[in-house]
């Protein structure tokens, strides 16, 4: 529950920074301010030593980096402050879906009943969420 609480203000943060620094900026500051407790978490950790890691563990270590954090979250900061917070946000509430969809698609992952469960219950959250915020946008245009 608290790395929930702690990526949400996160990424609030992060869209409220991006209406001013572009996408790249934000996301460039976030890594650098994140890498102390990376560092530390480093520190602690049973690892093997550097020259044992394969070359293939570095390739995914780069695309990692490079792609799923640094390009795709500067072009999310982006998105998010071009529709706004709340609005850009939703598509984030997609993601559970769409990660099972591929998943079975592309990795022939077994969509099970106890996954199914665990999709509706998202879709009972997202309907929440999309309702609320209907709400909110109807409350305030009065």
């Amino acid at each position: 529950l608290a790395a929930v609480l702690c990526v949400a203000i996160g990424y609030t943060e992060g869209a409220r920074l991006s209406r001013e620094l572009s996408g790249f900026c934000v996301i460039s500051w976030s890594l650098v301010l994140s890498a102390p407790f990376v560092a530390l978490v480093l520190a602690v950790s049973e690892l093997p030593p550097i020259a044992q890691v394969r070359p293939a563990a570095w390739l995914g270590f780069a695309y990692v980096s490079l792609v799923s954090m640094f390009a795709a979250f500067a072009a999310w900061y982006a998105g998010l402050a071009a529709a706004g917070i709340s609005r850009g946000s939703q598509l984030q509430l997609f993601q559970p879906f769409l990660s099972v969809l591929w998943a079975s698609l592309f990795l022939d992952e077994p969509v099970t009943p106890g996954l199914l469960g665990a999709l509706c219950i998202c879709a009972a959250g997202v309907a929440l969420a999309v309702r609320a915020r209907l709400e909110h946008v109807a409350v305030r245009a009065r």
